[in-house]
């Protein structure tokens, strides 16, 4: 059954035994910084803390030789690669509020429900 789900691209390992993921592929240059970076930018807008997310994204960037999150601030704001991502702060945002606005999400976008009587 496991066998039938999402599988990751893989390589040979440097030692010439076994596998390796393959971290020039796509689950790692395009979701993390396209995705997963997002989702933290968002969080750190918002002020809530991300620790899984973090992992993650530490554990990519350092196979990558990026810097997505900056391990010594611990924000998206200012790493290094900030640029090649897709994260609010990219793009100047630096308040949850003022994000959402610019987006449309603070306007009613769907009537009130109806109560019942």
């Amino acid at each position: 059954e496991f066998e039938k789900g999402l599988r990751h691209a893989m390589v040979p390992a440097p030692d010439g035994k076994g596998l390796m993921p393959n971290f020039s592929a796509r689950y790692c240059t395009e979701d993390v910084p396209a995705g997963l970076v997002v989702t933290r930018g968002v969080a750190e807008l918002a002020g809530v803390a991300t620790p899984s997310i973090d992992t993650v994204i530490y554990w990519v960037q350092d196979r990558l030789h990026k810097q997505y999150l900056n391990p010594k601030s611990g924000s998206v704001r200012d790493a290094v690669d900030l640029q090649d991502t897709h994260a609010p702060q990219r793009f100047g945002f630096t308040d949850l509020h003022d994000f959402l606005t610019k987006l449309g999400y603070t306007k009613q976008m769907y009537p009130p429900a109806k109560r019942p009587k």
